[in-house]
Order: C-alpha cells, then structure tokens, then sequence
C-alpha cells in the first residue's frame, strides 16, 4: 500500500525535492537515493550481537552451574539454552556463532582439568555443536509452527512453543552426554 501511494506522487507530479512522510515510510524511513548499509556496517552489527551472545551465555551458564548436582556440571535448569533460542528468533540465524564460542567457553572453563589435553578443547567444541543445533531446530521448528508475528499470542501456539522446548532439549543433552563419555573412554 505504501509503495502505491508513492508512486501515485511520482505519477501525479506530487513528489518533489522534499518526499511527503509517505515517501520516507515506503522507503523504510530512508530518503530517496539514499545507499544501502555497507558490507561493514553490517558485519560490525553482526559481530556486535554475536559477541553479546556469547557474553549473555556465558553469564547465564554460569548463573546455571550454580544450580548444578555434585559434582557441579550436571543441571536441570540451564538458562543459556533459552538465551540462545531468543538469540535466535529475534536477531536471526547470523548469531549462531555466538551461541556456539558462549558454549564453547562455559563448558572448557567448568571441565578443565577433567579430561586429559586435548580433550577439554574437543569436548567444548562438541557441546557447542550441541548447542547451535539445538538452538537453530527450535527457532526453525518455532518459525514453521508458529510464525513470527505473536509466538505465544494463542493457546495452540502456547503448546506448540512448550512441545518444541522439549523436544529441542534432547539435541544439546544428547551432545553433552556424548562428549563427556568420549572423553571419559579416552582418559
């Protein structure tokens, strides 16, 4: 409709030096001509949210593994694996890199020393693995079900939303469990 409406202005001669307000809101609030965003602004803003990704992971891990069963790495409420679907969902499959170096720095920092060389660092990299994947099936399996305009604004979304959290679960448990009896069995 907005894009209609400017081009009715070009059309009848309306659309002058200064565009109307219609002009700037069919143009997404940029004036006519303006260039789009370059490749490094872009990529700043990407790296910008993949670093406060993996930042808010890690300060949530954290806050996790203050809740975790003796002997302080097994836990049943992990609030980074939340943090990383939102990251998702709101900034876009671009910021799986955060999700993955968040994870990847949380878990080498709570298993060094359990596992001998090179094995903290293979065992970091597989949960992270876990994680990214875990993260990008629920926003993927969320975007398909749900859509992206009220994902909790129905009772059937609602279910929709807590079956995918439940299900997505099993990825990141599945990778950890996995990883840390590989590394067990090389010790």
């Amino acid at each position: 409709m907005q894009s209609v409406n400017l081009n009715n202005e070009v059309m009848s001669g309306r659309l002058s030096a200064a565009p109307s307000a219609d002009a700037f809101t069919a143009t997404g609030g940029k004036p006519i001509g303006v260039a789009p965003h370059r490749v490094s602004d872009r990529f700043g803003n990407s790296f910008a949210g993949v670093l406060g990704v993996a930042f808010l992971y890690i300060a949530t891990a954290k806050l996790g593994f203050l809740l975790a069963i003796h002997p302080g790495n097994v836990t049943a409420v992990w609030p980074p694996s939340g943090i990383a679907l939102a990251a998702l969902l709101i900034g876009g499959n671009r910021l799986w890199p955060g999700i993955w170096l968040g994870s990847f720095v949380a878990n080498t920092w709570v298993f060094k020393g359990m596992a001998a060389g090179g094995v903290d660092f293979a065992v970091g990299t597989s949960i992270g693995v876990g994680s990214v994947l875990q993260a990008a099936a629920g926003a993927s399996a969320l975007r398909v079900w749900i859509g992206g305009n009220d994902p909790l604004g129905r009772t059937v979304h609602v279910f929709r939303f807590l079956l995918v959290a439940m299900a997505m679960c099993v990825i990141s448990s599945t990778f950890g469990v996995a990883s840390l009896c590989a590394a067990k069995a090389a010790n």
